[in-house]
């Protein structure tokens, strides 16, 4: 069962969650390893229950591309 945004947002271990997987997504980024980024992103966008796909949207697509140069 897909848990509604509002709820979500009041989860604060869920919160913390995301807010760990988007930090891990932005340091492995920075540090060039753009697989690693994508799926940390992957996941928390998952904890959130696919709420920050728009949001992060271009990012992905910036990260996928950057992967894809470096293979």
């Amino acid at each position: 069962m897909i848990t509604p945004a509002k709820e979500r947002r009041k989860e604060y271990r869920r919160r913390a969650a995301v807010d760990v997987a988007l930090s891990l997504a932005e340091l492995n980024a920075g540090w060039g390893d753009y697989d690693r980024a994508l799926e940390h992103l992957r996941a928390a966008d998952e904890i959130a229950g696919g709420s920050l796909e728009p949001r992060f949207r271009d990012r992905r697509e910036e990260w996928l591309e950057e992967a894809r140069l470096a293979s």
